[in-house]
């Protein structure tokens, strides 16, 4: 395996904390374990301070454009300065604009394979990008030039082959998460048992629907803790003291790490009502805690809740439905530990390791047909 270089280039990574970062991290940790040499093309901070000495593999920061629109052929200066540093012969774009489009334009010259796997919100109907004919446009560019696309689930493919992309060039490799992280870590000890929700605090979460749905319960000894950032928190707090339950409502912060798995593990159940979901992380790093869900039935999470099985779904947007789930997560004990133990047997095969080890063979595969294309 040492043969292989890879080159993930992304415009979003840590320290800022979201999905797409931490598949990113885990995904370049395995490839490194495995003796592949691993360079991170990424964005520097604005305002944060970062140290990426921390990570077993090269990460090369530059300066992030102002927009999506403008600014990114730029880019193309970095990534061929990496390609120079690095001779990379797999170029994994960690989302389809704009690394797609700048991809475009090195491989013009160079004989390297182009791998995209898309976020999600960059190619969606309803996402920034796909609203703009200019990126659209310069999207579809340079989607052109993609040897393979890995969706993330059926959802993310069907969209993908929705915005014209050949489903021969389409593999379902789902995310991953680390058990690992999670053997050693004790769970978090409360005074009361308690739901948690894992995400950032942005509309198309539903906290609104998480926190109407829990001020109808019956049971009044029961706490919602919630894990996250975002603009909305003061937005959310208000709305806890309105429905008259913001003593039981504890806002946490972002957490990440153990701190984040103890309060995961401290939980009877985990809670999801979000509008829009591919294919959720938080829900994976629930069920890797040994915890039931409870989850809207949108998008991915139709494919990773199976109902009575890991968790429940209930209609997207129905307050009273998802209460009802609720009450019954702290009611009927046995079917709790029942689906808990589903739920390990279910996230047993999402564990990092395995996963990378999709990811590799599909970099195999795509930069054998190129070199082979060639001869």
């Amino acid at each position: 395996m040492s043969n292989l270089c890879i080159c993930f280039y992304t415009d979003v990574f840590l320290p800022s904390i979201g999905g797409a970062q931490t598949v990113l991290h885990h995904l370049a940790t395995e490839c490194t374990k495995l003796g592949i040499r691993v360079v991170v093309l990424a964005p520097a901070p604005k305002r944060r301070k970062y140290d990426d000495s921390q990570y077993s593999y090269d990460v090369v920061r530059f300066k992030a454009p102002r927009s999506k629109k403008f600014g990114n052929r730029l880019r193309l200066i970095d990534l061929y300065q990496v390609y120079r540093k690095y001779r990379f012969n797999v170029l994994h774009c960690h989302a389809a604009y704009p690394q797609t489009f700048v991809a475009r334009e090195l491989r013009r010259w160079m004989n390297f394979p182009v791998i995209c796997r898309p976020h999600g919100s960059d190619i969606v109907p309803e996402g920034g990008i796909r609203k703009s004919d200019y990126a659209t446009n310069r999207m579809r560019k340079g989607l052109d030039i993609v040897d393979r696309f890995i969706a993330q689930c059926r959802y993310m493919a069907d969209v993908m082959k929705d915005f014209g992309i050949p489903p021969e060039r389409i593999d379902i490799i789902n995310n991953g998460v680390s058990l690992e992280d999670f053997s050693s870590v004790e769970p978090f000890k409360a005074e009361k048992p308690y739901a948690v929700s894992v995400a950032n605090l942005i509309p198309r979460k539903g906290f609104d629907i998480m926190l109407k749905a829990f001020a109808k319960l019956e049971r009044k000894d029961i706490e919602f803790r919630i894990v996250g950032r975002g603009d909305n928190m003061e937005k959310y707090e208000k709305l806890a003291e309105e429905l008259g339950i913001a003593d039981r409502v504890i806002f946490h912060g972002p957490k990440i790490g153990e701190e984040k798995i103890a309060l995961l593990k401290g939980a009877t159940v985990f809670l999801s009502a979000s509008r829009k979901e591919p294919y959720s992380n938080s829900l994976l790093e629930a069920m890797a805690a040994g915890l039931p869900v409870i989850a809207s039935a949108v998008d991915g999470c139709l494919e990773m809740v199976t109902p009575g099985v890991n968790g429940w779904l209930f209609p997207s947007e129905d307050i009273d439905a998802m209460a009802d789930l609720i009450e019954q997560a702290f009611t009927d004990r046995p079917l709790m530990q029942r689906t808990a133990a589903s739920t390990t047997e279910y996230i047993a095969q999402h564990d990092w390791p395995i996963v990378a080890q999709q990811y590799i063979e599909l970099y195999r595969e795509a930069l054998s047909s190129r070199i082979n294309s060639h001869k």
